[in-house]
This record gives structure tokens, sequence and C-alpha cells, in this order.
């Protein structure tokens, strides 16, 4: 009884602390919609992103569960598979709706490498094998899972934990290639009162649960396991086109425009009633030049401004209609990419993404038909191929739509294929041809559908709000720059590292006062034990105000930062720096150091990751992170990965671009880049004649393999986990001796 009594008043105290917390900084959340009386912009979309904080933080309450139904989860791994189902089941514990009903959780492998199209629906079909096997009952009396969800209205989110990470590459390796095990530093407390340390992708299931409340039941919700986002629009109040796929957007002011966010996200034109004029990619607008990005503003203007009221970021994910992505299945099960015959080889070279090679394309062709031609008069010429259809009867329909669109609008056949008439790159042409012809395909084949009934409404939009708080779980320097987001009302200014190692000073205002509160709440950390470690076995704990005076403590010197369940050795400083799960000495400024252990660390300006080592570790504007595999002849491997801060796993230029040739391809100089000198001077290994520094290049110290030849080698998740733990404890038992 004395239990019981203890564990409620546990989670009273938990849940009291949280929300003491998160309301401390808003005058009132009663109310946290935009149409707060006696309140500015700014102040309503702060309070309302605390709201939506709030949500997250109430999501594993027990009986009083409203997040979707059925979540799966896809990886690549059966080792990450299982993991991940553990980890949500665990998470889930004793959470239920007030009928009892506990959400499903369906861990599967998605081993298909077909893009984000066909990878989604390969994760259907092993979720529904999935539930066969795990939950027949529900199944029970139903054909499949698309007609139990449909005629059930079940609330679905698929969280795509697959692919190889290789954005936030070198420390996706050694997390086995994990996208969704960074930790995020933090921890939240589930239904039963165990503390849970927060990862990401646990952490964007909790964010996005209470999206589900303005999901109807009749669309799929699919999220991407890289990024969180706190909108200033309430999560439960969403609103939605509930067109046929709405995209997750973020609406941004033309006039304000940060070339960095131009350059890494997606961006789309909409009109006022919520339909998706036109879509672009990332870094379409915006280049690199230096060590900073710019924006191409006569590119902007004419292709993007030109063609829309209202004008978003886009945050990726996106919602489909059952109905539409029951085509979607039909359309690439003629295609013959899931029969069982097929090579991961031959499958791999079909890949085919939500963006750029499906929305792209066919919102040209939705746009040409519909407002620049005739679509009545086009639809009673145009024949529709039906599957399974040979090359020619498909080569001929395409060849017969093009031959009718130019003869009922010339406008409108330029408008679909100028674009790529005039691209240059021959392989970009190539696959940009491929999907145009897919997109117009798959226009022909369904065009007679309901879901083609109005070609205004099959894209539109979801908007979280011009004042989103956005975290993105990315490159390495991306992640070093949200944690440091944690600190800005403690230094008195932003700090963010630019890519060459540079750290910028901003101004901070209370926006972004606000923010860096909710960067905390968002993963549980109170003010009140902002630092917690331990010296030679005593517990220390301070104050977000102790901190910004900066203390000595037990040894310890500790200003501007958050140190989170660490084991420090006296002699240790740590400034402007996030500090999780590390063992040892450890002088740290403006740095993030998570789960390592080393008798010193000196880090500046730089992220150390999951290091295990009894030597010394220096690290100066660089990325630091070991490598663990066991599948390697003819033993263990323990590696390590340096790179520079700035680190593009997709590739920084070596030298100097100068120009470029006939081809289009760069001419270098013989100077090096100052965005890696630093760096390069202290590699190891020859990089002679190479042209730039990535994944395809960078190698382990020992010079043994390259990154993605380390990423290439199968990872056994479980294994490589015992194997790093009994590095750490070797390494641990060193530094014990040595004090």
């Amino acid at each position: 009884m004395k239990t019981c009594f203890a564990m409620v008043l546990k989670r009273c105290f938990w849940l009291v602390c949280c929300f003491c917390s998160l309301y401390a900084h808003a005058d009132s959340l009663q109310s946290p919609f935009p149409q707060l009386q006696n309140s500015s912009k700014e102040n309503s979309c702060a309070k309302t992103r605390l709201y939506n904080i709030g949500l997250m933080n109430q999501v594993l309450k027990k009986d009083e569960y409203n997040g979707y139904d059925i979540i799966i989860i896809s990886s690549t791994t059966e080792e990450e598979a299982e993991y991940q189902q553990c980890m949500l089941e665990n998470m889930f514990k004793g959470t239920s709706k007030s009928n009892g009903k506990t959400p499903v959780i369906l861990s599967v492998v998605d081993l298909c490498e077909g893009g984000q199209i066909i990878g989604m629906i390969f994760t259907w079909f092993k979720a529904e094998e999935k539930m066969r096997n795990k939950h027949p009952e529900l199944l029970s009396g139903y054909n499949d899972l698309m007609d139990f969800v449909k005629k059930t209205e079940q609330k679905v989110a698929v969280f795509h934990n697959g692919g190889k990470g290789e954005r936030f590459s070198p420390l996706t390796q050694s997390l086995g290639n994990s996208r969704g095990a960074q930790k995020l530093v933090g921890s939240i407390v589930n239904a039963i009162d165990e503390e849970i340390e927060l990862e990401v992708l646990m952490s964007v299931v909790l964010q996005c649960s209470s999206f589900a409340k303005t999901n109807p039941g009749t669309h799929i919700d699919t999220y991407w396991t890289s990024q969180i986002a706190f909108g200033s629009e309430p999560h439960d109040a969403l609103k939605r086109s509930n067109f046929c796929i709405d995209k997750f957007l973020v609406e941004f002011d033309k006039n304000v425009l940060i070339p960095a966010n131009i350059a890494d996200s997606g961006t789309s034109a909409l009109s006022e009633s919520g339909r998706m004029m036109a879509f672009y990619g990332n870094k379409r607008f915006s280049f690199r030049k230096g060590n900073n990005y710019q924006i191409d503003q006569d590119k902007i203007d004419s292709e993007l401004f030109s063609k829309g009221d209202r004008f978003a970021y886009d945050f990726g994910s996106f919602s489909c209609t059952f109905d539409f992505f029951g085509l979607l299945i039909d359309y690439w099960k003629g295609k013959n990419v899931f029969c069982k015959d097929i090579s991961l080889q031959t499958r791999t070279k079909i890949k085919r993404d939500i963006d750029p090679h499906f929305i792209q394309p066919l919102i040209r062709v939705l746009y040409a038909i519909n407002d620049l031609a005739q679509k009545a008069e086009l639809n009673e010429k145009l024949s529709s191929p039906e599957f399974p259809s040979v090359q020619t009867d498909l080569d001929s329909a395409l060849q017969a739509f093009n031959d009718v669109v130019k003869k009922n609008n010339s406008d409108a056949l330029v408008y679909i294929w100028g674009e790529i008439e005039n691209e240059k790159d021959a392989k970009k042409k190539v696959e940009a041809i491929t999907c145009m012809n897919e997109a117009i395909e798959f226009y022909l084949l369904y065009r007679n559908s309901l879901s083609f009934s109005d070609l205004t409404k099959i894209f539109g939009y979801i908007d979280l709000g011009k004042e989103t708080q956005w975290f993105r779980f990315r490159r390495p320097i991306d992640i070093m720059n949200e944690k440091f987001e944690m600190l800005t009302d403690m230094i008195g200014h932003k700090i963010e590292v630019q890519l060459n190692g540079d750290v910028k000073e901003s101004h901070a205002d209370e926006n972004l006062m606000s923010r860096c509160r909710e960067a905390r709440l968002m993963r549980g950390i109170q003010d009140d034990k902002i630092v917690n470690f331990t010296v030679e076995g005593k517990a220390v704990a301070l104050s977000i105000s102790e901190v910004k005076e900066g203390r000595h403590v037990e040894g310890v010197y500790v200003k501007n930062s958050i140190i989170q369940k660490s084991d420090l050795t006296k002699g240790s400083r740590v400034i402007d720096s996030v500090v999780n799960h590390v063992c040892g000495k450890v002088i740290a400024y403006r740095s993030y150091l998570e789960s390592s252990t080393c008798p010193t660390i000196i880090a500046n300006v730089s992220v150390v990751h999951k290091v295990g080592d009894i030597r010394e570790l220096h690290s100066e504007r660089e990325v630091v992170s070991d490598v663990y595999r066991t599948k390697v002849k003819p033993m263990s491997y323990h590696g390590r990965m340096r790179a520079p801060i700035g680190y593009d796993p997709k590739g920084m230029p070596i030298y100097k671009v100068i120009g470029k040739n006939e081809n289009g391809k760069p001419i270098f100089s013989d100077t090096y880049d100052e965005a890696i000198q630093y760096f390069i001077e202290k590699v190891p290994y020859a990089l002679h004649g190479v042209g730039d520094y990535s994944d395809e290049t960078a190698r382990t110290d020992d010079g043994l393999y390259t990154f993605e030849e380390i990423r290439r080698i199968d990872p056994n998740g479980i294994e490589d986990k015992a194997f790093c733990c009994r590095i750490r404890r070797i390494v641990e038992k060193f530094i014990l001796q040595s004090r």
C-alpha cells in the first residue's frame, strides 16, 4: 500500500514540476490559442508552442490517451525493428484510452531500398503481416489491414526510421546506422512511473501524437524520424485541407528569407483555398558560397513567388487518404516491384521518393490539365493504359497524351516538359523524364476514380504556423546547434556554429529566449536540476541561476551549460556546452559531448559522440565519433571517425572551386577551401587527387575504412551495443584506477 501511494505521489510531483516549469514563462495558458485577447502575436505563438509541448508531455497519461490507434515503424534491420518495438511498447506501457484500448505498435523491417513511395507500400505489407501474427483478433472478419482501418476509421501513423541515416554521418555509424536511436538529452515518465530516456524516434512519436486528434480516420499520416516541431498553431486543432495528399508545412514570409532554411528545405507555393500550386526540392533557390548560403532572388521570384498567395517550407511529412494510398499500392504492384523474384539491386535502380519523384511532376501535370488546358476536352480524347501493359502500349499512351495536350493548349505541354527539356545534367534529365512519364501514366490510369474528380483537391497542406519551433536532427552541425539553443538564456545571446567552425553570436530577443526554454521543456530538463552529475560518487545538482553565474563544486567548474547523467573527474571545466552520459575529465567549450568515456576529453567547438578510449582525446572544430562493429573479420572492430564540424556527407570541396567546365563540373584550384583547410592538414591518411571530402573519401583514423564502407558493414545492432558497452566498462575501470 505504501509503495502504491509513493508511486502516485511521485507521479503527481513529476506532473506538478513539469507544468509549473511549463507555465513559468507565460502569463496564462488557459487559452493558448492565437485568438488570445491582450496578447501580442509573438507572445501568443510562444504560449501555443508551450501548449503543444504540454500535449507531448500528456500523451502517456493512463486512461486518457488520444493519439494514433496504430503506430507503424519501419527500420532497415531486424535488430533495429525489435529494439524500437521494445522501446515503444515500454514507453506506452500502462497507457490506454478511456475504453481501455491501447495503441497497436507494429515495428517492421523495410529492406526494399525502394525510396519513400515504394518503401511506404512495402512497410504497409510488412505491417499487415505483423498485425496478423501479433494481433490476429483485430483483423478477424476483415479482408486485410486496409479493409480494417477504413471500416473502423482507425487513426494510423507511419514513422519511417529506415534508410542509412546518411545526413548525420559520421554519428549514425556509431549507432548501428540507426536514425532514431540518437539521444535527445532528457527523459520522460511513462504511465507506470518509469523514467525513460528520450531518443529521437520515440520523441517524434510523442510529439506527433497530438496530430491524431484532427485526423478524421480517413488518412494515413506519415512522418520521418529526423525532426521535431512545436507549431504556433495548436497541434490538437490543426487545420487540414483533407485533400488526397496534405503536406505538413511551415509557412514563411517571402519578405523575410533565411538562406540556410531555403537551402535545407523544400519550398511550396499555396493558394488561399489550400491548394498546393507548386513544390520544389531543397537547394533549388539557395546555394553555398564560401561558408554561407545565398539566395537566388530572381529564380525564387519567377519560379515560386509568382505561383501562389502563401509560401511554406516543407516539413517533409504528409497525410494521404486511404483511397489514394490504395491507388499508389495498385500502381506499384502493377510495376511488379514487390515480386519475390525481383532482386534488391533491381529494386534500388527504380527507387522513388515522394519528393521529388512523385509530387513535383504530378503537380505540374494536374496544373497543366486543369488550369491551362481544357480538362473535359482532354479527358474525352485521352486513352487509359491498363496493367499489365507492355512497354510499347505505355509509350503509345504517353505519346498520345502529349499529342492531345499540345493540340488543346501548347502552353500546357510546355509547362509539363519545358523545365525538363532545359535540364543540362544528363543523369538528372533521364530521371526527370522517367518520373514525369510515371506521373502522366498514374493520372491516365486513375483519372476516372473519385480521387481525381477535382484536380484542385489532390495536393493540400497542414500548416504548423509561421513561428514554428523546428528541431532538425540532420547533419552533426545542425544537431550541435540544436543543443546550443537550450543555452541562450544562460549565455545572454544565441550562439551558432558556422560551417567553418566560427561561432556566430546573435542578440537574443524574447522570442529566442522563449524558444530556448521550450527546447529544455520538450526534454523534461527542469531549471532546478539543469546540471546533474557525480564526482567520485558524490551527487551534484545545480540550478539555472547557479550555472549562469558559474560555479566551482567538487573540483568541477560549470558555466552556462547543461550536464545530465554524467560522472566527471575533478579538474573538469564545462562552459557553454551540453554534456550527456559522459565519464571522465571534461574540458569543454562550446561543444556537445554525448555518451563518451575517456580519461580526458578536451573539446573546443566540437561534437564528441560515443567515444571510448584510455587515451586523452583532443578535438578542435571537429566531429569525433567512434564506430563499433562485430561483423568484421577476423575480429571485432573499434575505429574512430573524424570530420570537420561543418561536414556534409554528400561532399565538401577540399580545394576552392574557381568555376565550372562545359559539362557543369567544378574546376578546382590548388588552394584549400577555407571551411576545411584547418582540418585537412591534420588528416593522417593521403587524399591526393580527391576532389571532395565525403562519406566516399573520408576514412577512419587508421585508414582502414571509408565512412561509406563502415555503413555498409552489416550491423548487428544488439551485438554492437554489447561490444560498445564492454569497451566503456574497460575504460571506466581504467579511469577509476587512475583517480
